[in-house]
């Protein structure tokens, strides 16, 4: 298993250099591009209710897909673990600015005293954040495992899992544990994988 997470660390790493070396031009044309293909994605056409994310300093489309997805009058979620009833719960967002607080940690989370909470059953579709992909569907997630021991877990099964990033980050095979969760289907600027 140390093999395995060594290797994980690497593609990390090389994900974290590349996306760091983007120009802020090629960063606003690959995002644009993978939103453009997720906004076409029939999954995510017909869904009404999406989980989407906050992420983080290396995930430079997250702010721009919540707002995207809000013009276009879908209601978008944002996880939430509530540390007092040790639950996960989704909460709607109308607004990035206003709706978001920082918790303990210095990271973004939805405002749970203003915002209404939403039903897991409710969720059409889920977008995972990811570093790195592979063809088959696997996701290598940040090291934290949140989504793999918190979140995939407590989606219904109809909830489409779906993954969004950049073509350099489909990788020939990521190295996978028993734990870890596939998504499935991977939407980059070039192409849509529906896992096989």
């Amino acid at each position: 298993m140390d093999e395995i997470k060594q290797q994980k660390e690497e593609i990390r790493l090389k994900t974290k250099e590349y996306l760091k070396q983007l120009s802020e031009r090629k960063l606003k044309k690959l995002n644009t591009d993978v939103i453009n293909k997720l906004f076409g994605l029939a999954n995510f056409f017909e869904a009404s209710i999406a989980l989407l994310y906050i992420g983080h300093e290396y995930d430079p489309t997250y702010k721009l897909l919540i707002e995207k997805t809000i013009e276009r009058g879908k209601i978008v979620t944002l996880p939430f673990f509530n540390n007092e009833s040790e639950e996960l719960e989704f909460f709607k967002i109308d607004n990035l600015a206003k709706d978001l607080i920082r918790g303990n940690n210095g990271e973004f989370k939805p405002n749970a005293s203003k915002c209404k909470k939403v039903p897991a059953d409710y969720l059409d579709i889920a977008l995972i954040p990811g570093f790195a992909f592979d063809e088959k569907g696997s996701r290598l997630g940040d090291e934290k495992c949140v989504y793999n021991d918190e979140i995939i877990p407590n989606l219904p099964t109809t909830v489409r899992k779906v993954s969004i990033c950049f073509e350099e980050q489909i990788l020939p095979a990521i190295p996978m544990e028993p734990n870890d969760k596939y998504v499935d289907i991977i939407v980059s600027d070039k192409r849509v994988i529906y896992k096989i």
